[in-house]
């Protein structure tokens, strides 16, 4: 069995380690603040522990074939599947042709929804009015594509293995950037059922000649257009693809019933938060949705005592929790109860319901239970790592339906960013990891410069453009403007003019060769480093300039001290 929050740890050091190899930076305070960033891990924090609560269980499968409301093929294909309350109602909806939106947390089994839907649609239909593209299913990432389309293969072989058929009725394709020609030919030659594909490939695939005839057998027979992880469809990617999503209802001889699913769409108020997914899902699909279609989570205690009090909490974390073996004696335990009612669910008194608690870190929780039970924070820390092991355990023992407050753990890891400085002597500059572009002093604004560093020499340098006025910050790309006319360079943040820590006899073929001069000498052409240096520019603490020796090439460098 694996730790995962040892695993957790590993990475992080590893990754810590190599972001500090790459730290050979010359400048002492430099190096001192980039050093203090990766000690305080911004870069990456605490990992978020996320506890998935207790689901009320809603009509089975097998009831809702008896109502005939599904096929009675459905049965077999999710047999070993208990559906959980909001499942059962988007596949109702589903089995009637209407759409639905879904909006619950991960891991609460989204993609049964519209799966159950289409295939329950093409099974109620004859054989011969099967073909074509009954289904598109839009992920924004192929791995995710990658991931349902395995899922669908495992639904296939456990059918086959235990019906002896000898084909899966349903025909599920991806079709991507990852699959090679002759992948994408066989899926133009013979449609399936269900597309798996992200909103560009759909785009294109719809445009381009040579899948004329994947884009007929989409117009002909699609009736479900399903967007998974609706959230990452906002701004103008948004607009891209509730056009692109008219232009397919315009163009399509059937009713085409869209689809929706997100673990994060809304916040707020849960008798509010079915308005805003509404007004999202009219917006996107050009549907009016109403509230009966946009589906939630239901949720409910696993265990149903009251909170264990202090005294009990106390004597059960001092327990050698590694002790507790199976299902019983961790339901049975106060700590079970309390991680339930106090980690994974809130209780929403204005609409009488449990809501998901929201991820905290393990510090957090650890501190929580400090406060709860008596005990010091470093030892329910430390508590609190044994029970997760023993959670693990055990839920790896049983069925999936039966698992309790399975958890996730969610780490951010930042880009490492940028370090700037204002333009002042050591010990007095500004040095700061942002991304604004000035310093506030004594009622002075102070441009921040961004600092980059040679790799294999460890020095600093400003990117700068340099006119009469003064010195301001440069991307590193960009000719100078019409507004601030001037030369584009690097500025070398010297301590000592004495000991230099750019050389320009050490440092040129180290030059990128876009800095290459090309010099033509008769019938031959040189290219040769371009190097612009002046000796020294004086600069004040506003960045004026007050010296400067001038040279002929670009970009350049110049030293600052």
């Amino acid at each position: 069995m694996i730790n995962v929050l040892k695993l957790r740890k590993a990475i992080i050091d590893k990754y810590q380690s190599y972001v500090e190899s790459l730290m050979d930076i010359r400048d002492d305070e430099l190096r001192a603040k980039a050093q203090h960033i990766i000690d305080s891990q911004k870069l990456w924090p605490d990992p978020l522990l996320q506890c998935n609560p207790g689901f009320k269980n809603g009509e089975s499968i097998a009831e809702l074939v008896d109502q005939d409301l599904l096929h009675p093929e459905m049965d077999k294909i999710f047999a070993k599947y208990i559906l959980r309350k909001h499942q059962s109602e988007a596949i109702q909806l589903g089995a009637q042709n209407k759409g639905f939106i879904v909006t619950s947390g991960t891991g609460s089994g989204k993609s049964l929804t519209y799966l159950g839907t289409i295939f329950n649609s093409v099974l109620q239909r004859p054989e011969t009015e099967r073909k074509g593209v009954q289904a598109i299913i839009v992920y924004p990432m192929n791995a995710l594509i990658n991931s349902q389309f395995d899922s669908t293969e495992d639904l296939k072989r456990e059918y086959e293995d235990q019906y002896g058929k000898h084909s899966f009725p349903i025909n599920i394709k991806k079709y991507t950037g990852q699959e090679d020609d002759q992948e994408k030919k066989e899926v133009i030659r013979n449609p399936p059922h269900v597309l798996l594909t992200n909103y560009m490939m759909l785009e294109l695939l719809l445009t381009r000649a040579k899948e004329s005839g994947l884009s007929q057998a989409i117009t002909d027979q699609l009736r479900f257009l399903v967007f998974d992880e609706l959230h990452t469809y906002r701004g103008r990617q948004g607009a891209d693809v509730a056009l692109l999503i008219r232009r397919i209802k315009a163009h399509s001889k059937q009713k085409v019933v869209c689809i929706g699913t997100s673990a994060t769409l809304s916040s707020g108020k849960p008798q509010d938060q079915k308005k805003e997914v509404a007004k999202l899902g009219q917006q996107l699909f050009d549907e009016v949705y109403t509230p009966e279609q946009i589906i939630g989570e239901t949720l409910q205690k696993r265990i149903r005592r009251p909170l264990p009090e202090q005294e009990e909490l106390h004597r059960s974390v001092s327990e050698d929790l590694s002790t507790i073996k199976d299902e019983k004696a961790l339901l049975d335990h106060p700590l079970s109860c309390w991680m339930e009612q106090r980690i994974a669910l809130q209780y929403f008194g204005e609409t009488h319901q449990w809501l998901r608690g929201k991820p905290q870190t393990v510090k957090q929780i650890a501190d929580l239970l400090s406060q709860d039970s008596g005990h010091a924070k470093d030892f329910c820390e430390e508590q609190l790592d044994v029970y997760l092991q023993v959670l693990q355990r055990i839920n790896e023992s049983l069925p999936e339906h039966r698992h309790f407050l399975p958890f996730r753990i969610h780490q951010f890891i930042q880009q490492t960013g940028q370090i700037k400085v204002t333009l002042e002597s050591r010990g007095k500059r500004s040095i700061v990891q942002d991304d604004k572009p000035f310093e506030y002093k004594d009622g002075k604004r102070l441009p921040l410069f961004t600092v980059w560093f040679n790799r294999q020499s460890g020095t600093p340098y400003l990117p700068v453009t340099l006119g009469d006025k003064g010195v301001i910050p440069w991307d590193g790309e960009s000719d100078p403007s019409e507004d601030f006319p001037g030369k584009n360079g690097y500025l070398i943040l010297e301590e000592n003019p004495q000991d230099p820590l750019w050389s320009a006899e050490r440092e040129k073929e180290l030059l990128p060769d876009s800095w290459m001069e090309t010099k033509k000498s008769g019938t031959s052409i040189k290219k040769e480093k371009a190097i612009y240096l002046p000796q020294k520019i004086h600069l004040n603490s506003s960045g004026t300039r007050q010296k400067m020796e001038s040279s002929p090439y670009k970009p350049g460098f110049w030293r600052h001290h």
